[in-house]
């Protein structure tokens, strides 16, 4: 996947959202990864975003905390986000 379409699916799995909102969608693609900004449901979310061979890398940074996920593809961010 190139970085245009990595933008691309990510802006349209948040606006596409049935049962939760985000809003103001930032998403920043870089040679290392991604990084997307929004705000979901009020709260602000900020995740990076690394390809590798197994998928993605995902690292969803909450104050001083950092949780890291493996996931297969990237709709499955919203499993990890228990978004609807």
């Amino acid at each position: 996947m190139n970085k245009s379409s990595i933008a691309l699916t990510i802006e349209s799995l948040f606006n596409d959202l049935k049962t939760d909102k985000a809003e103001g969608i930032l998403v920043h693609c870089a040679d290392w990864g991604t990084n997307v900004r929004l705000t979901i449901n009020d709260i602000l979310v900020e995740m990076d975003i690394q390809s590798n061979w197994d998928g993605f890398e995902v690292s969803i940074i909450d104050g001083a905390e950092t949780q890291h996920f493996q996931i297969d593809e990237l709709p499955d961010l919203l499993q990890i986000l228990n978004l609807s």
